[in-house]
């Protein structure tokens, strides 16, 4: 989520199962353009499941540009390109990684974790649990899930 020259970003781990592994949010300076923005949240997401130690994984997105250039490997020599190359690259530490799409309505907890985010000057993450704030939506997903 872009914010007054900020990023905002805001992430759920789940398991296979959908139990919460993970959550995390993260303020960093950064510039105006969403595709960037989304790629950085899905490297943010990838290094966070790496030093949570997990195996398998499924990253997921709403951004259209970000999920078909993770899903098809594709990477140019451009900004979102090099990014998109790290995602990859992290990617190779997983025993099994999906690269998946949702629409902006299948990731309220993310932005609701992302707007949390103006709320911390540095990294949070919660292991095993998600912010009090964000566990309507997570309820909601999980019942949507059953």
């Amino acid at each position: 989520m872009l914010n007054d020259g900020h990023i905002d970003f805001g992430g759920i781990i789940k398991d296979y199962e959908g139990d919460i592994m993970a959550a995390t949010v993260l303020r960093v300076r950064g510039g105006k353009k969403v595709v960037i923005s989304k790629a950085l949240a899905a490297k943010h997401a990838l290094q966070i499941a790496i030093e949570a130690g997990l195996a398998k994984i499924v990253l997921e997105t709403d951004n259209i540009k970000v999920y078909r250039h993770m899903k098809n490997n594709i990477h140019k020599n451009t900004s979102f390109g090099f990014i998109i190359k790290d995602i990859l690259e992290l990617a190779k530490n997983f025993i099994d990684v999906v690269f998946s799409r949702v629409s902006r309505n299948g990731n309220k907890v993310a932005y609701c974790l992302a707007n949390l985010s103006k709320n911390y000057d540095s990294l949070r993450v919660w292991i095993k649990e998600a912010p009090i704030e964000a566990m309507n939506f997570v309820l909601v997903e999980t019942r949507l899930l059953i």
